[in-house]
């Protein structure tokens, strides 16, 4: 199971890699594939977010989404805390947080 895993993503990075135009599909699986994070606490936010919530982002937002991606675990993490400290990933934190305090109060 692992060499088929490593190659349903490896697919990606050449795509990734040199900036080549990536099919919805791809976009969400490297969406997906990036939200996994060293922190335990941005994996229970970001991966069930990107995976129930990315088809529906609009383009700006995922544009948002890849930004926050690129940041380091410790400033995503503090956004999460403080969403307003940065305008640049000001509406995408708070849908993040949105779908998680929904999902809390659904269950």
């Amino acid at each position: 199971m692992f060499p088929r895993l490593c190659g349903y993503w490896l697919d990606l990075l050449p795509l990734y890699k040199w900036g080549a135009a990536l099919s919805s599909s791809d976009e969400k699986r490297l969406a997906i594939w990036r939200s996994r994070r060293g922190m335990l606490e941005l994996d229970l936010l970001l991966t069930p977010f990107i995976e129930s919530k990315f088809d529906d982002l609009s383009e700006a937002h995922r544009e948002q989404l890849a930004s926050l991606l690129e940041l380091d675990d410790v400033f995503i993490l503090e956004l999460m805390r403080n969403p307003s400290s940065s305008d640049t990933h000001q509406e995408i934190v708070q849908a993040i947080l949105a779908f998680r305090t929904n999902g809390l109060n659904s269950d």
